[in-house]
């Protein structure tokens, strides 16, 4: 009903445990505003249903926001994306898919918002294959939606050629976690792509995935340091790679790489983004605080990078607390700096 009324433009639907977030939406009219809360994060079958079916005939929805919920696929073994043990939820991966599928021919939502949620395999790929046909989206969020490298890969990849897409956030998850670098190497293409429009690029906050038994036990054992300098040795030049894409990156204008540990503590990372913000004429504002940068890499950047920026730079945040990203202006902040 609250789709097919053709008044709704924002709909939120919320796990139980995720706080009710009002920002904005005091001076909404009521029928075009909504939010629900479900008493179980695990979203079924019916509430799919419900939604692509109203998205079918609504006219009006721009906004849409599933956060906190579980998209688990029931009855898919092969689907070991949370190796979760309690899977009660009675969503099919047929049931998936057509929902996802609405979302091709849904010209007027512009905002996708899957923060928080459980997304399978299943529901990744569904989604992906969707995204590579959709159209209308400008803003796609998956933070903290549990991504390993291989969904991620699949993600960046579907909205790689994307029209209209402004804004991704791909925060909190699992990137560059694992022993490939297909998702690393799936944001240089994103980056090189001549069709993209993204403006906003956050990757920040990549969490440690848990070991499997069997890759703990690979890692005890006696060629585990041979194996630990090799996978290194490929992620660098997986990021060294996305650095150079970005250099030549022409539409991005704000990209987060905050919270990831040891980005930039090898002098060989600081010396490839110093010369990516040296030709990058297009970048606005980049963070890159809590990346474990040393003061040899501070250094290097006072003395190679920072006065040579581009002139469209207007912030450049190496470290600091939340208060510091706040604040505007041309210039790094180094509030620590010399405490």
């Amino acid at each position: 009903m609250l789709l097919k009324n053709n008044a709704t433009t924002s709909l939120v639907i919320k796990g139980e445990k995720q706080p009710i977030d009002n920002t904005n939406t005091s001076n909404r009219p009521l029928t075009q505003f909504c939010e629900l809360s479900l008493a179980n994060s695990s979203i079924d079958a019916s509430i799919l249903v419900a939604l692509r079916e109203g998205i079918s005939f609504n006219k009006s929805l721009k906004s849409l926001k599933l956060s906190g919920l579980n998209f688990t696929i029931a009855n898919n073994n092969t689907d070991d994306n949370h190796n979760d043990k309690d899977n009660n939820s009675t969503v099919d991966d047929g049931e998936d898919y057509e929902w996802c599928k609405s979302l091709i021919n849904k010209t007027t939502l512009q905002n996708l918002d899957l923060s928080g949620s459980r997304l399978s395999a299943s529901t990744v790929t569904n989604l992906s294959n969707a995204l590579f046909l959709n159209t209308s989206l400008q803003s796609l969020d998956l933070s903290r939606c549990c991504l390993d490298d291989q969904s991620l890969s699949k993600v960046l990849t579907s909205v790689k050629e994307h029209p209209g897409l402004t804004k991704l956030n791909v925060s909190g998850n699992f990137l560059g976690k694992s022993a490939s670098t297909s998702a690393v190497d799936a944001v240089a293409e994103l980056l090189r792509s001549n069709s993209s429009k993204l403006a906003c690029l956050d990757l920040s906050q990549q969490q440690q995935q848990p070991l499997s038994e069997p890759r703990r036990q690979a890692l005890e054992s006696a060629d585990s340091l041979e194996e630990r300098v090799s996978e290194k040795e490929s992620h660098q030049i997986a990021f060294t790679n996305a650095l150079n894409a970005l250099s030549t990156n022409t539409t991005l204008r704000r990209i987060d790489l905050s919270g990831n540990s040891s980005c930039l503590a090898d002098l060989t990372s600081v010396k490839a983004f110093s010369s990516c913000l040296l030709v990058n004429a297009a970048l606005i504002h980049v963070d890159v605080s809590s990346c474990h940068l040393t003061s040899i890499g501070i250094e290097y950047l006072a003395q190679h990078c920072i006065p040579r920026c581009s002139p469209k730079l207007k912030s450049l945040i190496l470290f600091g607390d939340e208060s510091s990203k706040k604040l505007h202006g041309r210039g790094c902040y180094l509030p620590s700096l010399f405490v």
